[in-house]
């Protein structure tokens, strides 16, 4: 019979599964209500040397580039990478803080966001997650 405080039996990935599908999530979301919004907007047929929208789609090519990495770091976490896990958490971490001062205004949007950042941090650096990355795959049936 296992016991499933026993360290030494195999990890079943849940946190690591959990943690990549709510990071998709997240990486949909970012892509509907920021990058491809902000990515439109910012394609001017006109160019403009106003600095305000350089500074705009300066802005939008960095959201777009972070929301790219986070969900690349949640493919590498469904392909068992401890990149993925590195990727994940630091992004999750730099959104919680920025999402913080959304909080902060009172934003209930934001407090949503907020958790979501969290508990993909949180999922994402457990132990179980970090031995599920480490154990060899199973070979595959021929």
């Amino acid at each position: 019979m296992s016991d499933s405080n026993d360290p030494s039996a195999a990890p079943s990935g849940a946190t690591a599964i959990a943690a990549a599908v709510l990071t998709l999530v997240a990486t949909a979301l970012m892509l509907g209500y920021y990058a491809i919004p902000m990515s439109l907007a910012s394609v001017d047929p006109e160019p403009d040397p106003d600095i305000s929208a350089t500074l705009f789609r300066v802005v939008a090519l960095v959201v777009a580039v972070i929301t790219a990495l986070y969900g690349l770091g949640a493919i590498l976490l469904l392909c068992r990478k401890e990149a993925g896990q590195v990727i994940v958490n630091v992004i999750s971490v730099s959104l919680s803080i920025i999402v913080m001062f959304g909080v902060l205004t009172g934003s209930r949007l934001a407090i949503l966001g907020f958790f979501l950042h969290v508990s993909v941090c949180f999922l994402a650096s457990v132990d179980s997650t970090s031995r599920w990355l480490t154990i060899p795959r199973p070979p595959y049936a021929t």
